[in-house]
């Protein structure tokens, strides 16, 4: 505050009233990893719509999961989003291997990440350096592996939680033989995949955890953290891949 004025005008004075009021904080801010063409790599890039998801990875054509997960998390109500691109693991998989060793051994290897100190973290290590994720999402990857690190990552952070997706296709058995990750608190699993629309390809299927991150982030920003994110539209979804149908029994 100004003790002196040396010339005549209009003059702000910000007066301390006491103790501020507590601001809510956001509870849906999600952390998608994936695999782009295009884009930085192993770097969480900041996103708050759509359009600049696509000035730094592109669009649909682009990435077979990342993109429709991202355009249907904001399509959904979703507003922050870090996007971290971990490689395309065809071309990494076929680069030459140096000093005799390959670079990564799998796909999981990619999502997993290195530890080399803050600010050259990769795949999951590099969420560490990002304080304000609420949840963590690797859409389409149903590699038990991955989904593994995914919930371990969520579980070493204490304040962070998983959206997982199921198998696309249901093998001989039913939903019952559906290979599942294990159990915990700190993450969720959805099944099934969602019929949308893909201005290249047409109708395509894609996993749920990208629409559901954003019926997340809809629900708390409209009813608050206590309504169960259930029973909500599904926007951008014209379709599922198989119908779900619950028999009930009566007496």
């Amino acid at each position: 505050m100004a003790t002196t004025y040396l010339s005549p005008g209009v003059y702000v004075e910000e007066v301390d009233r006491g103790t501020k009021p507590l601001e809510m904080v956001g509870t849906s801010t999600v952390a998608f990893l994936g695999e782009c063409n295009v884009g930085p790599v192993n770097e969480p890039v900041f996103c708050s719509n759509w359009s600049q998801f696509t000035k730094h990875f592109g669009d649909f054509q682009n990435s077979e999961y990342l993109a429709h997960a991202v355009y249907g998390f904001f399509n959904n109500g979703g507003a922050r989003a870090y996007v971290i691109n971990v490689g395309n693991w065809d071309e990494i998989s076929k680069q030459e291997p140096k000093d005799g060793k390959p670079k990564f051994a799998s796909k999981a290897a990619l999502y997993i990440g290195t530890d080399n100190g803050p600010g050259t973290r990769t795949g999951l290590k590099a969420l560490e350096d990002v304080e304000d994720v609420n949840i963590v999402a690797a859409p389409g990857n149903t590699d038990p592996v991955i989904q593994d690190a995914v919930l371990s990552h969520c579980e070493n952070m204490r304040y962070r939680f998983a959206v997982l997706d199921s198998p696309e296709v249901i093998e001989k058995g039913g939903v019952d033989k559906l290979p599942k990750p294990r159990d915990s608190k700190y993450g969720a699993y959805y099944f099934p995949w969602v019929e949308v629309y893909d201005p290249f390809k047409g109708n395509i299927f894609q996993p749920p955890s990208g629409y559901m991150c954003g019926i997340y982030a809809r629900s708390d920003s409209e009813r608050g953290v206590h309504k169960a994110p259930a029973n909500e539209i599904v926007r951008g979804a014209i379709g599922l891949k198989y119908n779900i149908t619950r028999v009930g029994r009566t007496s």
